[in-house]
């Protein structure tokens, strides 16, 4: 399966909001971005939506992402969050229960569901794939006070040693 991480960068931006002028901070509508994942074959896993500030403890996972001077441009004024997307087509019964809990059930709710083992299966076992999405503030006098975006898309291991994964630049 070929993934347009271009037409998914275009959905998120989309389905995500600044939660104030004052911050960079930002929400992702889940429902909005799963509807407009649909025709991409993608489903969204519902492992949160609010962005947070970026800390030095999260430097050496984001720079898996991001490299050089890209990596470089990261302080404490971004918010990012990192988001998942499951492929439809290869979802079975199980993963279909866990993205349904994951969408539905808050953790403080069900403290017998752990959206962490729920997330860490569906990663383990399904082809997925996650975008890292950075909130900044642009130079652009047009966008004075509303957040710009930079999202940086990867496939997971199951899906890259899929038969039938098709090789995406982006992927690197």
């Amino acid at each position: 399966m070929k993934v347009d991480y271009n037409s998914i960068k275009k959905c998120i931006v989309r389905a995500t909001k600044q939660l104030s002028p004052k911050t960079l901070a930002f929400k992702i509508n889940a429902d909005k971005l799963n509807e407009s994942v649909r025709e991409s074959g993608l489903v969204f896993i519902d492992n949160g939506t609010s962005s947070r500030g970026v800390e030095s403890e999260d430097i050496p996972l984001i720079s898996e992402y991001f490299k050089k001077d890209k990596l470089e441009w990261f302080n404490r004024s971004r918010h990012f969050t990192t988001i998942t997307f499951i492929q439809a087509d290869k979802m079975d019964e199980e993963a279909e229960r866990l993205v349904i809990l994951l969408h539905d059930v808050k953790q403080t709710e069900d403290r017998d569901f752990d959206r962490v083992e729920a997330v860490s299966y569906l990663l383990a076992n399904y082809p997925c794939y996650s975008a890292t999405v950075v909130a900044y503030q642009s130079n652009d006098p047009r966008k004075l006070g509303k957040n710009s975006y930079t999202i940086i898309m990867r496939a997971n291991v199951v899906a890259i040693t899929q038969e039938e994964y098709e090789y995406n630049n982006e992927d690197i």
